[in-house]
């Protein structure tokens, strides 16, 4: 099953959802010097400065489309966490 679901997506960046035993929102963003910007709101350990698994899963998902080239389907729901 796919445990991603875009919520917004587009050549700067995508927002997205990654679904397993919770729910985490990733952020991926387009820098201007060609770099990416992730974030994530699971609880990883502030110890390190890597990339989380969601964020893998996310990054994964866009190559697969982009690779196919279609652009994935996207929700216009918003799933909210700890409001």
């Amino acid at each position: 099953t796919n445990k991603v679901t875009f919520e917004q997506y587009g050549p700067d960046g995508c927002q997205a959802t990654v679904i397993g035993e919770e729910r985490f929102h990733v952020t991926v963003e387009a820098g201007a010097a060609g770099d990416i910007h992730t974030e994530c709101t699971c609880p990883k350990l502030a110890s390190f400065h890597k990339d989380c698994q969601h964020i893998a899963a996310v990054l994964i998902a866009i190559y697969e489309h982009e690779r196919q080239g279609i652009t994935p389907e996207v929700t216009n729901h918003k799933l909210t966490q700890g409001l």
